[in-house]
């Protein structure tokens, strides 16, 4: 965890560090959660989380994280993190991109942990009118439980926000892993993400979802190939 908070630090100082420019934008959100599993991983029936969600755009970039805090049916508690943040490159479309993902046990870490971090690049030229596409490449550096960290793959994600009108939003955010090691999650490839309805309703700041939540070779399913399940979700935008 020691080796996660320094990542999760150097990436709060990227951001804080150009604190003069003009932020364009922000938000942030608190949101209760409830996943029923598709599959039959023994590690997952059904999971309940509260997430804090915030972000911001900046004349030099943007920045993004949640944090989850997790319950499985047994009762067993759990902690997810992740950190990213984009940085212009000059004038151009790219930016330079960095990720930090983190999920671990607060039973006994010994028995899940995982940590991914991303370095790679941001494209934010494509224009679709009303509906954002950002798509990033990078490499990927992983560490587990019983894994030390070393170099795994690399891995292409983006983010889709597609307003259909002012009650209704699709967004989808997906990642594909590829030339995975062996050590983990098992297969050379992984897919992990989700596609969400949001329906903005007539209450100021109050919304709710239902998110297609998928990963393949992901979420620590080492003894079988996926994880699909459905997310109903209760949102307070701030």
């Amino acid at each position: 965890m020691k080796k996660t908070l320094l990542s999760l630090s150097v990436l709060a100082a990227a951001v804080v560090a150009p604190a003069h420019a003009e932020k364009l934008y922000d938000f942030g959100s608190l949101s209760l959660n409830h996943i029923e599993w598709f599959d039959a991983n023994p590690h997952h029936d059904e999971l309940k989380f509260i997430e804090v969600e915030y972000g911001a755009g900046y004349t030099w970039g943007s920045h993004y994280g949640f944090i989850d805090l997790e319950k499985n049916q047994d009762g067993d508690n759990s902690i997810s993190v992740k950190q990213n943040v984009a940085i212009n490159l000059g004038d151009s479309d790219f930016a330079a991109y960095g990720q930090v993902f983190h999920a671990e046990s607060l039973e006994d870490r010994q028995d899940f942990y995982s940590t991914d971090w991303v370095a790679g690049v941001q494209y934010n030229g494509f224009d679709f009118g009303k509906i954002m596409f950002k798509p990033f490449l990078g490499a990927v550096y992983s560490n587990a439980n019983g894994v030390d960290a070393e170099f795994n793959g690399g891995m292409y994600g983006h983010l889709i926000v597609a307003p259909i009108n002012e009650h209704f939003t699709i967004t989808n955010w997906h990642e594909t892993q590829f030339g995975k090691d062996d050590n983990f999650d098992g297969g050379k490839t992984s897919q992990n993400g989700a596609i969400a309805a949001w329906y903005h309703t007539k209450i100021e700041h109050l919304d709710f979802g239902l998110q297609y939540r998928y990963g393949h070779h992901k979420l620590g399913t080492y003894a079988q190939s996926g994880n699909y399940g459905l997310i109903f979700t209760g949102k307070y935008n701030f």
